[in-house]
């Protein structure tokens, strides 16, 4: 019984590492899940495989930058919101996020995602990831908001 306990232990132990791979080679944004990922001083833009659409980087507090974005996969299949927080304060600041993904003909909201209070580290960006939804439509992201002020949207993508 040991020895077959250790054996499906190692099996799927395998299984997960293979998967890890797989979305470690798998389109960039779109292979994280939903939720806050830290970016440190890599732009998430410009360190992506999948095609962005931003709205203005606008101020929520001093030092403390946002931008609303929708972003689609390499492939063009999947879809998702996406809100960056830039922190060019010395300091930690708490972020909370919520955010609209619409599709951009019919109006219908794909998903609503929330990110919760976290800390974003001084002098570098995070990224609030909404919940991914396949999608060949015209996205964007219509109503956001950071620390429960109103944020710009996106255009589509």
């Amino acid at each position: 019984m040991r020895l077959r306990t250790k054996v499906v232990s190692v099996l799927a132990s395998t299984v997960v590492a293979a998967s890890g791979l797989c979305l470690a080679t798998t389109d960039s944004a779109l292979a994280e899940p939903s939720g806050w990922h830290a970016y440190g001083n890599t732009n998430p833009v410009t360190s992506s495989s999948s095609h962005w659409m931003c709205g203005t980087t606008q101020p929520v507090d001093t030092n403390l930058l946002v931008q609303v974005c929708a972003v689609r996969s390499k492939n063009l299949e999947n879809v998702e919101s996406a809100v960056i927080v830039r922190n060019n304060r010395s300091g930690m600041y708490g972020t909370e996020v919520a955010a609209a993904l619409y599709e951009e003909y019919s109006g219908y909201v794909l998903a609503r995602s929330t990110c919760p209070n976290s800390g974003v580290a001084p002098n570098s960006w995070s990224v609030c990831f909404g919940t991914v939804r396949e999608d060949g439509y015209p996205v964007y992201v219509g109503s956001s908001g950071v620390n429960g002020k109103n944020t710009y949207g996106s255009p589509d993508v």
